[in-house]
């Protein structure tokens, strides 16, 4: 019984940080459906969801103690990675309305977005945990600016070419179409380099920072 509980108990430990992200983006749009009467920016919470998944992976591959299940578990972190960060384009739908005050929705748009980008923060902590024990300080952290950058890619695909992570498996041809079309046009993609470079290198700046935090909080 004490193993069981003490799973149980590493599970609702790493759920904290993520519960208390939704449940205050839960009262930020309680306070904006009570200014507006309207059920607008709900799709927040999908997208905070999405972005939990990726942190949700990393938190339990190492509980599961299992090496077969990272052959699993690495792939999808990968492919749900980039939801993490996405949420920063949802000031996208930022507009000034007659029946909102436009400080209620930049406060909710702050903070799903610093959510997300935390959630990919941490994620990318665990997973740096996880590879430790197989690969170099150096290969971890060169794969990791690699997936920051690929991510960045995985932003600009899913915010305009309306790309899902789930379409990798249910629509690969779709995505092998649009890569295509990329490589063959990229004179013609400007905006794509654009977005991928800085949200790469916003992302990078961020982990960097967070790895200097971390390395103070610990000398």
């Amino acid at each position: 019984m004490k193993p069981i509980n003490t799973y149980y108990k590493k599970i609702w430990q790493s759920q904290q940080i993520p519960a208390l992200l939704a449940a205050f983006t839960l009262f930020l749009l309680a306070i904006r459906a009570g200014f507006t009467k309207r059920p607008e920016y709900l799709f927040l919470l999908w997208n905070l969801f999405l972005a939990w998944v990726p942190y949700a992976i990393s938190e339990l591959l190492p509980v599961t103690n299992n090496r077969k299940w990272y052959f699993i578990g690495i792939p999808v972190w990968l492919a749900f990675f980039p939801n993490a960060p996405y949420i920063i384009t949802d000031f996208y739908h930022l507009r000034q309305h007659d029946y909102a005050p436009i400080w209620v929705d930049v406060a909710l748009l702050f903070w799903t977005a610093g959510s997300g980008l935390l959630l990919g923060l941490l994620s990318i902590r665990n997973m740096e945990k996880i590879l430790s024990g197989y690969f170099s300080n150096k290969v971890i952290e060169a794969a990791i600016h690699v997936v920051l950058f690929a991510s960045a890619f995985g932003i600009y695909a899913g915010r305009y070419l309306r790309w899902n992570s789930w379409d990798l498996v249910t629509d690969p041809h779709s995505i092998a179409r649009d890569i295509k079309q990329l490589l063959l046009h990229p004179a013609d993609n400007f905006r794509t380099a654009g977005i991928t470079l800085t949200f790469g290198a916003l992302m990078t700046t961020c982990y960097i920072i967070m790895k200097k935090l971390r390395e103070k909080s610990e000398a």
